[in-house]
This record gives C-alpha cells, structure tokens and sequence, in this order.
C-alpha cells in the first residue's frame, strides 16, 4: 500500500480496500463507482491517502464487493456504498448509492461483518447472525414471509428474470447457533452462511 499510514489491519475486495489507521480513523481505495470509498464521492482513488468522510472512529471496518461497514469505538454500525438492495442495512437510503458512512438500522453493536455483492451479514455481541440486502435463493437465512421489504426482479447472466424479496435493515437469521468471530461468516455471491466458511460455535 502506498502510503505513509501507521495501520492497524486491512481489508480488501475484488474492486479495492479498506484499512483501520491505529488512531481509528478508516480509509479507502480503489473503485469507487458506488461509493464503497467513502469519502462523498464515486471517483477512483488509487491511494488510502483520504480519509472515510464524518470523522469517525473505528474499530472496525470490512469492505466488500459494493460495499463497506464498520463498527465505531462508541459500539454503532455503520454502511456505505452500493444499496440498491438493501447492503447497507438503512432503510430510508433504500435503491440508493450512499457515499459517506450511514448508520445502520438497529441499536446493536455488530462485528465481524461479511459483505457479498447484494446482502451482509454480521453478528451481534452474543454471536447471533444478521443479515440484510437481497433475499435471493434464501441467502439473509429467513424465510421470505418475514421479510419487509419492496419486491425486486433480478435477472443473473443468462436467466430469466426472479422476482425476490430483500431487506433494507437487518434481520435475525433463522437459527439457534453462535457463532464467534468472522471467520464463522462468509458471504459469497451466492450465500451468507456454511458455503465457504468454517461455523465456529459453541
């Protein structure tokens, strides 16, 4: 990484990456065209020289293909980027791109958050899993019945199109298990839990 940073951890994605300075402050780079950088703009950055916007401090931060969230030091979760289904977990930022750090729909301090193309996942202290985004093929782990959100076609590369459902803030997903850190939780293009993952529970 080319810059001059004193870095605490660092996470990155196919299109670029994030990175936890050991003050707290987070910072972005690489593609930007939803906004997953954070710092109020969709332009392409190619150092982590520009810090995420709103001055907050994080302890923290995991990016994704579309998107990026974080924990704050004073225990919020906060979105941003790509939301068009529901990734961000804020409701009234719903279909939009969010370019600076939202707050996340619940009172809950979650970590360990697993971010895929069109859903996230994270956990909250006692290791409950939620998640929230597009439903597709059952991946936020409810049943759709409980899902309260505007319905929403998607057509993947030579499908016809599949009407689902997703959720803009998020939802317990459906089991009794706990699990203990990010390494319980993936979320791949096509899951959120048990494919590609190790489910460390008690």
């Amino acid at each position: 990484v080319k810059a001059d940073l004193d870095l605490k951890s660092i996470s990155v994605a196919n299109i670029g990456g994030c990175a936890l300075r050991t003050d707290g402050t987070a910072v972005c780079w690489g593609s930007n065209v939803f906004g997953a950088n954070g710092n109020g703009s969709e332009s392409l950055q190619l150092e982590p020289m520009t810090a995420v916007a709103g001055g907050l401090s994080f302890v923290e931060v995991q990016r994704g293909p579309n998107a990026t969230c974080g924990t704050t030091k004073t225990g919020q979760s906060y979105c941003w980027g790509g939301n068009g289904v529901g990734q961000i977990g804020s409701a009234n930022l719903y279909q939009t791109s969010v370019l600076k750090p939202a707050l996340v729909d619940s009172n809950i301090t979650f970590h360990s958050y697993a971010l895929g193309s069109l859903h996230t996942c994270a956990l909250d202290p006692s290791g409950k899993a939620y998640c929230w985004g597009m439903d597709l093929q059952g991946r936020l782990g409810v049943a759709a019945a409980t899902v309260a959100c505007n319905s929403t076609t998607y057509t993947s590369s030579g499908s016809p199109p599949i009407a689902t459902t997703c959720s803009p803030s998020p939802v317990p997903v459906n089991t009794s298990l706990r699990f203990t850190d990010r390494k319980s939780v993936v979320s791949g293009p096509r899951v959120a839990l048990g494919d590609r993952s190790i489910l460390n529970h008690p």
